[in-house]
């Protein structure tokens, strides 16, 4: 039987097939389709050969929701509310991003203000009724909007979190009168927990993203069935655990990080089986960087999120984004030099890959600097064509007098060098971590190409490069465990909480949870409960996530958040009073994961070296080694200059700086 990963980037398509009786890998890469990425998947797996119906589990990374928001391709959206808070995501906050620019302009509005309606319903503080919901007022007001020509639907009343009744209602009514198959979010179901805007803004994206996501989910899920599978299609979410497509489809906002989340698992997972703890990740893919902080083994994770300006309230991993990839396009601000953020994609892509494209980007930086090989297909489709970069680059390079082709060449990977350096600093040292303490762990296509180069900026002293560095995020994908997150707010101040109150709250909140699992015949002994609070000084504005063990006292309580604190700053005062704000149950079923080979079956001694000439800033152009990776023993030491060449990807490892394989075939570099 197999397992398959799927991880669609912007560029590429990445798939890790695992034949879980032989206890094999097999990598591949493919061109991503932007106009439905379904059909990069199937591409992929025809490419394959895999018999579907011997394929017991397909665990899917996405951009669909993160694409159709960024790109503005979301479903019409009406919202009923209560009466006197149609505005509310418009007025949104009064923080500003840029405090001093005159100029600032809050994005705007999901929804415009005509297809926003108001009931006269209310619900006190506590939850508690105030003014009853009348469901007919409900149904004209959505019919109102149907006639607009809405897709999608969502709810929001004011104090729901504390009391589902009135938007369950209207909710019910609705669904009396509404079409088939119908789209209706309601705050309550997606985010039950308070502050209005934030939870109105994540419900609103749902209803945005739901017929989104049901229309290539469904898709996938035809081909996928046309092809003999006839499992369950598992999606990746944004909090590092998987779950059904039907949840996908519920609660789409909750995959805003699909894809990303994949390669933190995967570098945790490999950390982990060589005896890291305390890792970077660094994933350079075709469009973009994701920079994440690990410590413990333990990913950061935040109940904050923010797409295109709109706040999301949901479970992120902490990760850092930045527009730096293989295809980010170097260009001219005036007479200054800049990398990114706009990147040429998988289609035209860079210059090099002859489809049209003519602005230099990243990939075609390296191409001319010798760290790529001309004569190696990419994903096994794409050939580099070295002319076409040097006439990219010829045409920005004359820009500057005194550049030639090679120092502006040179200069691109510097840029891009720096901005990732800073999105580092960003993770760790603004949050008091010291980055040259951890291990960074770099894979994607581009991440091991420039690793070494980042790692020796930022004072680092090792860098991983896993197996299959260009297919980790696949690989995660197959490393990730099932999960089921509930969250509910309890607002109480720490010295004056009834313990017994909170267990019975953690209770059904775990019996809630267990369902999705029961259903799968999955028994409550399997299944590990994490619980956790979001705890704050009382007076403050936001909370911090506080991991919670029993047993649970008042005490127990306030010195957790006062540990979690002071990691978190640096200082905690142990004796100011303290209130829960949020209570949060994560329910995980471990999934098996794919076994690192440690076979070594592979040649001994040393490989015969190829050469090369590369460009590095201290020498100029030198005579490189160059190897395949499957041809390098493990345990093997070797020096640099040295270009490990694979499918996927290529590492480089500078001049000076050591390297070895070690016996799980991981490449480990002594900076």
């Amino acid at each position: 039987m197999y397992s398959l990963g799927v991880d669609v980037g912007g560029t590429f398509t990445d798939l890790v097939l695992f034949d879980e009786d032989k206890g094999t890998i097999k990598a591949l890469k493919t061109s991503s389709t932007i106009s439905n990425q379904a059909e990069g998947v199937i591409t992929g797996i025809n490419r394959l050969k895999v018999d579907m119906d011997e394929v017991k589990r397909v665990v899917h990374g996405m951009t669909v929701a993160t694409n159709a928001i960024l790109e503005g391709k979301v479903a019409k959206t009406g919202l009923i509310t209560t009466k006197g808070f149609r505005d509310t995501i418009e007025i949104a906050k009064t923080n500003r991003k840029i405090v001093y620019d005159m100029k600032y302009q809050k994005p705007a509005p999901l929804i415009t203000r005509p297809l926003r309606k108001e009931v006269d319903e209310r619900l006190y503080f506590d939850g508690s009724v105030l003014k009853p919901i009348d469901e007919q007022e409900v149904i004209e007001k959505f019919k109102e909007l149907l006639d607009m020509g809405i897709e999608s639907l969502a709810i929001c009343f004011l104090h729901s979190y504390r009391n589902p009744i009135h938007e369950r209602k209207a909710r019910d009514a609705v669904l009396k009168v509404a079409p088939p198959n119908f789209s209706i979010s309601i705050s309550s179901d997606v985010v039950p927990e308070y502050r209005e805007y934030e939870r109105f803004t994540t419900t609103v994206i749902n209803a945005n993203l739901m017929p989104v996501m049901e229309r290539y989910i469904k898709s996938l899920e035809n081909r996928l069935d046309q092809l003999g599978y006839k499992e369950d299609l598992y999606i990746m979410h944004s909090s590092g655990g998987i779950m059904t497509a039907d949840m996908a489809r519920a609660k789409p906002v909750t995959t805003i990080l699909s894809g990303p989340v994949g390669g933190i698992v995967g570098a945790s997972y490999v950390a982990e089986m060589i005896g890291f703890k305390n890792i970077i990740t660094y994933d350079m893919g075709g469009t973009s960087t994701d920079v994440s902080l690990i410590e413990n083994l333990r990913p950061h994770l935040t109940t904050l999120g923010e797409v295109k300006g709109y706040p999301i309230k949901t479970p992120f991993l902490d990760i850092k984004t930045i527009g730096a990839g293989g295809g980010s396009i170097a260009w001219l601000d005036g007479k200054n030099l800049r990398v990114g953020p706009i990147s040429a994609g998988a289609d035209p892509g860079p210059a090099c890959y002859g489809k049209g494209g003519e602005e230099p980007t990243i990939t075609d930086a390296n191409l001319v600097l010798g760290r790529l090989n001309p004569d190696r297909e990419l994903g096994e489709e794409i050939r580099m064509n070295k002319e076409l970069s040097i006439k990219a680059i010829e045409k920005i390079a004359k820009e500057f007098p005194g550049y030639d082709v090679i120092k502006m060449a040179n200069g691109i990977i510097k840029i891009v060098i720096n901005n990732m350096a800073m999105a580092i600093h960003e993770i760790s040292v603004q949050k008091g971590y010291d980055p040259r303490e951890f291990v960074l762990v770099a894979f994607g296509g581009a991440g091991p190409l420039h690793a070494a180069q980042l790692a020796k900026e930022l004072g680092m002293k090792k860098v991983l490069v896993p197996n299959i560095p260009g297919n980790l995020c696949a690989l995660g994908l197959l490393a990730s465990d099932t999960m089921i997150n509930q969250v509910r707010t309890h607002i109480v101040k720490t010295r004056e909480v009834d313990v017994k109150e909170i267990e019975d709250i953690f209770a059904d909140m775990l019996d809630e949870a267990y369902k999705s699992f029961k259903d799968k015949g999955i028994a409550k002994e399997d299944i590990q409960f994490i619980r956790y609070m979001d705890m704050r000084y009382i007076g403050q504005a936001f909370e911090i996530h506080v991991p919670i063990s029993n047993p649970i006292t008042q005490e127990s309580l306030e010195k957790a958040f006062y540990d979690q604190y002071e990691m978190t700053y640096g200082y905690a005062d142990r004796k100011e009073p303290t209130e829960i704000v949020n209570i949060r149950v994560s329910a995980l079923y471990r999934n098996p994961r794919p076994a690192l080979s440690t076979e070594k079956s592979k040649p001994k001694g040393n490989p015969n070296w190829n050469t090369r000439k590369v460009f590095f800033e201290d020498t100029g152009f030198i005579d490189c080694k160059v190897a395949e990776r499957d041809l390098l023993p493990y345990e093997i030491e070797f020096e640099g200059p040295a270009i490990i060449e694979e499918f996927g990807s290529t590492t480089v490892v500078l001049p000076n700086q050591k390297a070895k394989i070690d016996d799980l075939g991981n490449i480990l570099i002594e900076v």
